[in-house]
């Protein structure tokens, strides 16, 4: 028992220091350096002159870090809804773990959260783009 509990224990840490280095990463690359060259248009916009299932994400992040969290939930939704999905699996994990809160072993069907709101992100953004001429991100001048 004490095994699994220190294996957990490490992937759980694991996993948040990523997080958490991919998040300082980041922000000194993309947020504090003006001189880095973006490089352009995605293949997708390109191609069929729509959004992608990810467009908007790193200006979302960048919006995040740099704590304008109305901005960066309108360019990309499915960033501050992975933030909260991560936040609570931690809170969770950690409260199950030190024995806080006795949860039955259920499967994490929040996660697909994220998946769901990338597609409806990416489904209601080219409607509004496609059909009423709204363009949420400003990538499409019309």
């Amino acid at each position: 028992m004490k095994k699994n509990f220190n294996k957990g224990l490490i992937c759980f840490f694991l996993i948040n220091i990523f997080l958490i280095s991919f998040a300082i990463i980041y922000t000194l690359l993309f947020v504090y350096n003006k001189d880095l060259i973006m490089p352009g248009r995605c293949k997708f916009q390109s191609l069929f002159m729509l959004y992608c299932p990810g467009c908007g994400g790193s200006r979302s992040l960048k919006a995040f870090l740099s704590f304008d969290f109305i901005s960066s939930f309108i360019l990309y939704p499915p960033i501050i809804i992975s933030l909260f999905c991560v936040l609570f699996y931690d809170i969770k994990y950690i409260l199950t773990k030190l024995k806080i809160v006795k949860l039955k072993k259920s499967r994490d069907y929040y996660f697909l959260l994220i998946p769901i709101s990338i597609l409806l992100t990416f489904i209601v953004r080219n409607i509004l783009l496609v059909f009423f001429k709204i363009d949420t991100v400003g990538d499409f001048i019309f």
